[in-house]
């Protein structure tokens, strides 16, 4: 836990120039470069198709304090992390959110709140740490604080929850109406929190679990959305969860479509 101390001491910019740079190349420079000019061709494409009206040069996605110490860590020490450095813990992760959310403005917002923040929780899921802990390490001392800070702008909070959330619906009713889309893949049970995001006007996006995609017929697909559209009515943004996989059916593909046509919003 040294790069705790480390980053308490020193803060994040230090330890990503003395730690992680060093091991930077010339390849992975290029590639990011590569990246942006590719968002720019993209953006400009939406734009000429008649897609106006809303700022396509990229949505800033942040890992949040959960994905990327459990990837910097690795996930079960971040867990253990939870028991042995508590406090190192939660100080680390308010670090490592401030330092994501002032690269994000400064990247995306020109020093100012961009149109969507997008964050993750890293699959630190319900079902996998105890709710006291979760609440704790996982949902404070990111997305409530996320959440606070976005409080009085027009910024739209998209938070990408891969796992199972059934248990956190009073956690989910704290999030800003009109002004969060939360992502989920599959594996929440809709009847648990649906309701939770109606009242409190959160839109709900994604979840055709990418199994179904990939092996499952175009008639379970398209009650899936279906029941999608039950659940959340007008707040429902049709999508995979999570992704589609490189060998998703286009048969499966002409569902969906099939069902966003026929919902009749």
């Amino acid at each position: 836990a040294e790069h705790y101390d480390f980053i308490i001491k020193n803060g994040m910019q230090a330890w990503v120039d003395q730690v992680v740079a060093p091991t930077w190349t010339a390849e992975y420079d290029e590639e990011e470069t590569k990246a942006f000019e590719l968002m720019g061709i993209f953006a400009k494409k939406c734009a000429d198709a008649g897609l106006q009206g809303i700022d396509l040069s990229g949505v800033p996605f942040t890992y949040g304090a959960t994905t990327f110490l459990s990837i910097a860590r690795g996930y079960n020490q971040y867990l253990r992390d939870m028991r042995k450095h508590p406090q190192e813990l939660l100080q680390v992760s308010k670090i490592v959110n401030d330092w994501e959310i002032e690269n994000a403005k400064m990247i995306w917002g020109n020093g100012d709140w961009p149109a969507f923040f997008k964050t993750s929780l890293g699959r630190c899921d319900t079902e996998t740490v105890r709710m006291e802990s979760f609440e704790k390490f996982v949902w404070e001392p990111t997305f409530d604080y996320l959440n606070e800070m976005l409080e009085g702008t027009d910024t739209i909070l998209v938070l990408h929850m891969d796992g199972n959330y059934d248990e956190a619906a009073h956690l989910l009713a704290r999030l800003r109406p009109k002004h969060t889309i939360v992502q989920l893949d599959g594996f929440t049970h809709h009847e648990r929190i649906a309701d939770t995001l109606v009242k409190n006007q959160i839109c709900m996006e994604g979840d055709i679990p990418a199994a179904m995609l990939t092996m499952g017929t175009p008639e379970e697909v398209y009650a899936y959305c279906m029941q999608l559209k039950n659940f959340y009515g007008p707040g429902l943004i049709l999508n995979a969860g999570c992704c589609h996989p490189a060998n998703t059916k286009l048969e499966n593909l002409d569902a969906v479509r099939e069902a966003a046509c026929n919902m009749n919003y």
